[in-house]
């Protein structure tokens, strides 16, 4: 672990590929219990804290239009949550391709309203 304690400096395009590259991972219930007994006694800022609270706020409330390129029927959604149910896919995949305007399942396309 030593390895990933040092200075390294790392690019916000290195931090966006890894952010993109990482979204919508699934991670089994082992994973799950790794990640959470190694941050176990950690304990973040308040600046930290309200970070992470403004960046989950922001996702959730980010209003959506899902237009079908096959049929072009558009629908609006109130969240991304919502428009990944619709479409039947994960949230964190709905803002993997709102970002990089790719479509999702080859036929969706999700753009701000």
């Amino acid at each position: 672990m030593e390895f990933f304690k040092n200075e390294r400096k790392v690019t916000e395009e290195t931090r966006k590929n890894l952010s993109l590259a990482a979204t919508g991972r699934v991670l089994t219930e082992e994973d799950k219990n790794k990640i959470s007994d190694a941050r176990k006694g950690i304990t973040l800022s308040q600046e930290t804290r309200s970070k992470i609270s403004s960046a989950a706020i922001a996702l959730r409330g980010i209003a959506v239009l899902v237009k079908n390129m096959n049929t072009d029927e558009e629908l609006e959604f109130t969240n991304l949550t919502d428009a990944a149910k619709h479409i039947g896919v994960s949230r964190p995949a709905v803002k993997k391709y709102y970002d990089t305007g790719k479509l999702i399942q080859g036929k969706y396309l999700v753009r701000t309203k």
